[in-house]
């Protein structure tokens, strides 16, 4: 199997070894860059999944006679071979680029100042983290590119027009992924809470029906301030994880007295 440690592909008489990143937790900014240019430009995920094989092993290609593939690697002597079926083996390995997105680390900057929130949103607070979730949940069901840019500006602290005139599609598009792997994150950490996907799954017209966001944020602040309205102001001003954990903790004694 692939790995950071390396990866043996016997060669004839010798071992080649290859190395790469496993998961998004250990790939670069400039690895993370590369895939995201590959999705804008809308590659298909098999040319994605080799490409990035490629790319992040560090070998290149210099000639292909029918099914055999040649290639060399940086600081070794001589050449390589790989048929076809090997090179879509080892690409197999990179199916968690377009499938599983925990662990990002997103891009350090955009534009001249704007710098990101801590990858697992523990620095925002948890009115940011509702306008985060809302402008996501827009973006999903409408699919309009503002939506991203909001959701941008609220993960870089950055006013919304200065995303307009600095955000690259790569920048949206990482976001967009960033988010996702957040969002996948959170659904193992708060298994109570996140258990079953939140939104409206019934169907109107053949179409989701988006999730109402204003009864969900209302909903899990009433269960936080026990019904206190005079507790609103600090919970939305507390950390996302104290609020999140208090939820998921709620949600697991309301299951528990459910089963007495």
């Amino acid at each position: 199997m692939m790995s950071k440690e390396g990866n043996k592909e016997s060669l004839g008489g010798g071992n080649i070894h290859l190395s790469a990143p496993r998961n998004f937790g250990e790939m670069t900014e400039k690895e993370l860059r590369y895939l995201v240019a590959l999705l804008v430009a809308g590659q298909t995920e098999k040319q994605i999944h080799v490409k990035c094989f490629i790319r992040f092993t560090g070998i290149k290609t210099i000639m292909n006679v029918d099914d055999i593939y040649y290639f060399v690697k940086p600081k070794m002597k001589g050449f390589f071979k790989l048929t076809s079926e090997q090179v879509s083996f080892f690409a197999s390995e990179f199916k968690f680029l377009t499938s599983r997105y925990i662990g990002i680390t997103p891009f350090k900057r955009i534009g001249f100042y704007a710098h990101p929130a801590d990858k697992l949103l523990r620095d925002i607070s948890f009115a940011k983290y509702f306008e985060a979730e809302n402008h996501y949940q827009a973006y999903i069901f409408r699919k309009e590119e503002k939506y991203l840019v909001k959701l941008l500006a609220v993960l870089y602290s950055a006013p919304e027009k200065y995303m307009l005139r600095h955000a690259t599609a790569d920048d949206l598009t990482m976001c967009l992924l960033w988010f996702m792997g957040i969002k996948e994150h959170f659904a193992r950490k708060f298994k109570y809470l996140f258990g079953k996907v939140q939104g409206n799954e019934d169907e109107e017209d053949g179409e989701p029906i988006p999730p109402n966001m204003y009864e969900i944020i209302t909903n899990q602040v009433r269960m936080l301030t026990e019904g206190d309205i005079t507790k609103n102001k600090q919970v939305l001003s507390s950390p996302t994880w104290d609020a999140l954990t208090e939820l998921d903790n709620k949600c697991r004694e309301a299951k528990e007295n459910n089963k007495q």
